[in-house]
């Protein structure tokens, strides 16, 4: 595509992200999107068959870009590590509606199964990840190893999921709360110790 192309393409993908977090994917029209993007519904249809089409291509992009983001946040492969990467992700997904938008995916993952398979998948790969870094922490001794690392992970994933989403309703929840939970979770033994390094209390 040329450059001009690319701008406007993003242009209307950009205001598609806004718009479907911001008033949810079946209140957003086509018009809306184009007005908020600045061109005219016709320049719409040079590029996406339909508003369907449009949130699907936005949720295959944001499901990439999720996972990416989370890669590049868990790059030491040690307990400090994953609790910095968590705390990245943290302030990462809290912003420009990120939360929001992803709700909204879950929200219609019923009536598209497009969607239910790229969210499934994400959920997957972010277990995936955590398993082995669970598992080698289980071997260093760092993390209790009571808990099977797939049950773990997929706790730690609960969680982070459960306060973002309390955290779009309620901006006043706290993340470091959400930390301390993950790190009783990964050693309660050390719990007290690891906390205070952390948060200096």
């Amino acid at each position: 595509m040329k450059k001009n192309t690319l701008n406007t393409v993003r242009k209307i993908i950009d205001a598609g992200c806004r718009l479907f977090a911001q008033n949810g994917y079946s209140a957003t029209s086509v018009d809306e999107i184009m007005k908020e993007a600045g061109y005219s519904k016709a320049t719409f249809y040079l590029y996406f068959k339909s508003k369907e089409t449009l949130f699907l291509h936005i949720v295959n992009e944001q499901m990439e870009e999720r996972f990416q983001i989370s890669m590049k946040c868990f790059r030491k492969k040690t307990l400090r590590g994953l609790l910095t990467g968590i705390e990245q992700l943290i302030q990462k997904t809290n912003k420009e509606h990120t939360t929001a938008l992803f709700m909204e995916f879950m929200a219609n993952s019923h009536r598209y199964p497009e969607i239910q398979k790229k969210v499934a998948l994400l959920y997957e790969q972010w277990r995936e990840f955590f398993v082995v870094l669970i598992e080698q922490l289980q071997k260093e001794g760092i993390v209790q190893t009571q808990i099977p690392p797939r049950v773990m992970a997929s706790t730690m994933i609960a969680i982070f999921s459960g306060y973002n989403h309390q955290n779009h309703a309620d901006p006043s929840i706290n993340k470091q709360e959400q930390l301390q939970s993950i790190i009783y979770l990964l050693n309660p033994t050390i719990y007290s110790q690891i906390k205070n390094k952390i948060f200096n209390t």
